[in-house]
């Protein structure tokens, strides 16, 4: 039994080898998780407590995800780049939803996805490259970000190739 915590962690690699083992094995493993709607239920946690902690000023979502919700995340206390600092960073301030700038000869857009297998999520980027003219160099900004297969349903190849197409479309 364990909190959730660093996905780099010995914790998480006993949690998915338990996984594993309850799977080929069940005689002998077993694998459970929940988040806070268990102990809400059983009256161990009160909703006015979870709901106090999600309006609190110093409510983290990565932090009560770890805590309350058992999802595993972030990185090693080891890593080069803090996860924490970088998910602070992370909000586009003026997203492009669609192409702002059809038609100009110095203004082009690059879509980047990354496709998740498996476990993973698939994320598609998208650069507007501004090319100046006069010194030939070129200026390139990310100007959205779109997280594909968050669910069962959008998961499928079939159904995130439809959203890519939607996301080219517009760009």
């Amino acid at each position: 039994m364990t909190s959730a915590g660093s996905k780099a962690s010995f914790a998480y690699n006993k949690l998915i080898s338990v996984f594993e083992n309850s799977i080929i094995d069940p005689q002998s493993a077993f694998c459970f998780g929940c988040d806070y709607r268990v102990p809400m239920m059983h009256g161990l946690i009160s909703r006015e407590y979870v709901n106090n902690l999600k309006t609190d000023p110093s409510y983290n979502s990565e932090s009560f995800g770890r805590e309350y919700l058992s999802i595993w995340g972030g990185s090693s206390s080891e890593s080069y780049y803090s996860y924490d600092r970088i998910v602070k960073y992370r909000k586009l301030k003026n997203p492009e939803m669609c192409a702002k700038y059809i038609g100009q000869k110095n203004v082009f857009y690059i879509i980047s996805v990354d496709v998740g297998r498996i476990h993973d999520q698939t994320v598609a980027s998208v650069f507007r490259v501004n090319i100046d003219l006069a010194q030939s160099k070129y200026r390139i900004s990310l100007v959205n970000m779109y997280v594909l297969g968050r669910d069962i349903v959008s998961k499928s190849f079939t159904r995130q190739a439809l959203d890519i197409k939607k996301i080219i479309k517009a760009f």
